[in-house]
């Protein structure tokens, strides 16, 4: 509950907000400048980055939690778990470095001024990959597609312009998170369309809600109590309410009109539950077709592989699926049975583990003896080097952070020959 707390004072700052009185913690004083704070919630993310903030430096945090992975998403430099955050005066200089996790106060003025040059070249260097970005990648003579997470209009525009060829998570439960009520067919569709335009004829692969564990959808009957990282979340809280499911699939088939649109569905762990999501998919495209309304039913329909039961059962969904996408942050917080919100569990979150890979061999060898394409999305999927690794399994997708999307590709040319 208390990894929760950001979330609460985030709703109580938009109530307040409805109510005339300004709370938000940010403003135009953080342009250019680096953010410390014990935590920032996902929305704030998002505004550090439209008010120009450089960097973020959190007290807390794990490298899975919402806010990081928008961060990240975004392009947004942050360091987690920096013990320091209340000993830094306001208006010190600080060199903080994203991808080394460090974070010097008041450095020597040389070492600015290299740190600044590095920043530069790493810009330029930047800029130069997601030129080439554009252009699609083959992996040891096979075409891999190198796709983007993303859950709004803003990650969907990023994703165009660091060259995503597509979109393997598009994560649907972040367009209600922050809803004051569910929303209705129409109103999902609009939403999905205003996304799938941008993408324009790239392929998309939309999870239906994902509710529960760290994603608490307030309008909906949610608790940590039984919706929980081991309670009735993703899939398994669809099932029991068929209303939600059905809602969202048809929105889902009324905005694919003119794109490539399939489905997939969260927090599997049973063929049973496999083979019920595609009935509703059928059910729901019968009763579009009855209703006489404009749709496109999905071109594919498949799961994701997040429980370590169906990761080693995954040739028993052969029948029933026509593709799994390998959620890898769940996947590894399930194996080491470490929350992915808890700060002091994230060294167990290890994507690069024995157990990981032991578990990511055995799915791979049983999806090719069944002729099943797997796709994994996640932040294994944005480390050019386990990427590389994961295709060299046999892998045909890898989705990620929009803004990983260049550096994985140019290591993909330079050693996927």
């Amino acid at each position: 509950m208390a990894a929760r707390a950001i979330d609460v004072r985030e709703a109580g700052a938009r109530v307040l907000r409805h109510l005339g009185v300004e709370v938000s913690r940010i403003d135009e004083s953080v342009s250019g400048a680096v953010v410390l704070a014990d935590e920032v919630g996902p929305a704030e993310v998002t505004e550090l980055v439209e008010q120009g903030a450089v960097g973020v430096a959190l007290g807390g945090g794990s490298p899975t939690a919402h806010a990081v992975v928008v961060a990240r998403g975004l392009g947004l430099p942050m360091v987690i778990r920096f013990p320091r955050v209340d000993d830094v005066d306001e208006g010190v200089q600080v060199v903080l470095d994203g991808e080394d996790g460090t974070v010097a106060i008041d450095p020597p003025a040389d070492d600015v001024r290299r740190a600044r040059e590095r920043a530069e070249a790493q810009d330029r260097r930047a800029a130069e990959l997601r030129e080439q970005a554009a252009e699609p990648v083959d992996f040891q003579g096979r075409s891999v597609l190198v796709a983007a997470n993303v859950g709004s209009v803003a990650d969907a525009r990023a994703a165009v312009a660091n060259g995503a060829d597509g979109v393997g998570l598009l994560r649907t439960e972040l367009l209600v998170l922050d809803r004051e009520t569910y929303p209705d067919e129409d109103t999902q569709r609009d939403d999905l369309t205003e996304i799938l335009d941008v993408l324009d004829a790239r392929p998309v692969v939309v999870r239906v809600l994902d509710a529960g564990g760290d994603k608490p959808v307030r309008t909906l009957d949610v608790t940590p109590e039984h919706n929980g990282f081991l309670g009735i979340r993703g899939l398994r809280y669809l099932l029991a309410h068929p209303e939600l499911l059905h809602t969202q699939l048809r929105a889902i088939a009324r905005a694919s009109v003119g794109h490539r649109v399939s489905v997939m569905a969260p927090m599997v762990t049973t063929v049973e539950e496999a083979r019920a999501f595609r009935e509703a998919v059928e059910a729901a495209v019968a009763s579009l077709v009855s209703d006489g309304v404009e749709h496109a039913a999905p071109e594919a329909v498949g799961i994701m592989v997040e429980v370590p039961a169906a990761a080693l059962t995954v040739e028993e969904f052969a029948d029933v699926v026509d593709f799994v996408s390998v959620g890898s942050n769940d996947l590894a917080a399930y194996l080491s049975a470490a929350e992915r919100t808890e700060p002091d569990l994230a060294p167990l979150l290890d994507p690069d583990s024995s157990a990981m890979k032991r578990v990511l061999d055995a799915l791979t060898e049983q999806a090719a003896s069944r002729g099943i394409p797997v796709a994994v999305c996640g932040e294994m999927a944005g480390d050019p080097g386990l990427a590389m690794s994961l295709l060299a399994r046999g892998v045909w997708e890898v989705s990620m952070a929009p803004a990983r999307i260049p550096a994985v590709k140019d290591a993909i040319r330079r050693y996927g020959r």
